[in-house]
């Protein structure tokens, strides 16, 4: 029996862009290192309150600095940082995680977001005697919430039973999220159209080959609707395309695609929990409506991802490298 080990090496360092990018390789590129470094600029420099060209100046920033022949990665969410559903406000979960998933390269996530979790923060609060982490604790009964990152670390919710599936023991190391018998894997399972069912079908686009080997080009369709496109470039053979579309903001707009990518007639392959839209819809791209908070994936592709379902079993997927997919284990730092 033959096994192939695959092998990859990953580096963080909270530092600035030009020597973040460094860990790629030397300047001259005679001496190469990681084969990448995480990327914080989705965490780091955009939030809840930024607009389309704040999404376009810093992903097309990284993009455009990234050493030639390197593959980039994106980081929405961490151990260290509140959720997704926390930072960028729950109805924005299924959008931040379709972007994450249609970027050029690689897409890290953290275990929970695929489902979208929330913090154990505030509304109900984490107690002072339940908190473990240093910084947390070190804050003081008071201030502790202000510091700590157990908010963001509690258990996965895989179902309703006890400690939400985690774990049979009576007490987990953190306290499961006691919202979780309304949020949990299996329930979400049970809906013909979830976060996580939104999260596996973005999944699939993934492989693809426009999303493996397209060009990139991005737009900020209006003030809080961003878009790019993802296709392939100089083959006769291969007119395949892709456009990814993000409302970021609770008011509706209606938006102009061919700026973006030159052709009217297209076909809606994926939407998120809230769209008006249907799978394989047919859409207009000069004149297109997009609703409050609308997450859309357009293409020519008359194969869409939804119907073709083929579950993933994140158990054997955390911390796993799969089709460009990093999924991270709570880590105690």
């Amino acid at each position: 029996m033959t096994f192939n080990i695959c092998s990859i090496m990953l580096t963080e360092a909270h530092t600035s862009m030009d020597m973040l990018l460094r860990f790629y390789q030397s300047d001259d590129g005679s001496e190469q290192r990681a084969h990448f470094p995480f990327n914080f600029v989705l965490l780091s420099e955009l939030d809840k309150g930024s607009s389309a060209r704040d999404f376009k100046y810093v992903i097309d920033r990284w993009l455009e600095n990234l050493p030639r022949g390197k593959i980039s990665n994106w980081v929405l969410g961490n151990h260290d940082q509140p959720r997704i559903g926390s930072r960028y406000g729950e109805a924005r979960i299924d959008a931040m995680n379709v972007l994450l998933l249609t970027l050029p390269g690689v897409a890290v996530t953290y275990n929970g977001e695929e489902i979208g979790m929330v913090d154990y923060r505030y509304n109900p609060k984490l107690s002072w005697e339940d908190s473990v982490d240093p910084q947390g604790c070190k804050a003081g009964p008071v201030m502790y919430m202000l510091k700590s990152r157990d908010p963001q670390r509690t258990p996965f919710q895989w179902d309703d039973t006890h400690n939400a599936g985690f774990s049979v023991a009576n007490r987990t190391w953190l306290p499961v999220y006691p919202y979780y018998r309304q949020n949990n894997l299996r329930k979400q399972l049970e809906h013909d159209w979830s976060h996580y069912r939104v999260y596996v079908e973005a999944v699939k686009l993934r492989r693809h080959r426009a999303f493996r080997e397209g060009s990139f080009r991005s737009k900020a369709l209006s003030e809080h609707v961003f878009g790019f496109v993802r296709y392939i470039k100089n083959d006769p053979t291969d007119r395949s395309f892709f456009i990814v579309i993000i409302n970021l903001s609770g008011v509706a707009a209606e938006v102009d695609l061919l700026d973006l990518y030159d052709t009217v007639a297209m076909r809606v392959q994926l939407v998120g929990t809230e769209s008006r839209y249907k799978i394989n819809q047919r859409v207009n791209s000069s004149r297109l409506p997009v609703g409050p908070y609308e997450s859309i994936i357009l293409g020519n592709d008359a194969t869409s991802s939804a119907g073709t379902a083929v579950m993933v079993c994140l158990k054997l997927i955390l911390a796993s490298f799969f089709m460009g997919i990093f999924l991270m284990k709570n880590i105690y730092i």
